[in-house]
């Protein structure tokens, strides 16, 4: 394609600059994107590494820590151990792999599979402890 440069000369246009041009905003913008998806994926991920970091401190190291470090230097599990046998978390375990499949097919399949309110009703409802509000009103 030709076009009209100053004093009438006909020239090409560049196409070759605007490619340049072009890749160098893409890569710019990728890099950009990929900055704040890094630094989300930071923000979205401490509190989970903070949970199985806390986890893996002895009681005493935990408490004795004025300013929390990042790390630990001797990680133990006595605390996996101390949860599993003062509660039978192993039957809550074997629980939640028997029925939660079984609830994402009702909800999938079920009479509410076309009404969102119910679904989202019923996901909403394990936010709330109601085995503990149940216990409490009951007892």
């Amino acid at each position: 394609m030709e076009c009209r440069l100053r004093g009438g000369m006909r020239g090409k246009m560049d196409y070759k600059k605007m490619e340049q041009a072009a890749r160098t905003r893409q890569t710019v913008r990728n890099i950009i994107t990929y900055f704040f998806l890094a630094f989300w994926a930071v923000i979205v991920l401490f509190p989970f590494y903070w949970m199985l970091l806390t986890s893996v401190k002895s009681y005493g190291a935990y408490n004795s820590e004025y300013i929390p470090k990042f790390y630990t230097l001797s990680p133990t599990l006595q605390n996996y151990a101390d949860a599993f046998s003062a509660v039978s978390l192993g039957q809550y375990l074997i629980n939640t792999v028997i029925f939660t499949p079984d609830d994402i097919n009702i909800l999938k399949n079920g009479p509410a599979a076309r009404r969102k309110f119910l679904i989202v009703f019923f996901v909403s409802s394990f936010l709330l402890p109601f085995t503990r509000a149940f216990s409490t009103i009951c007892s």
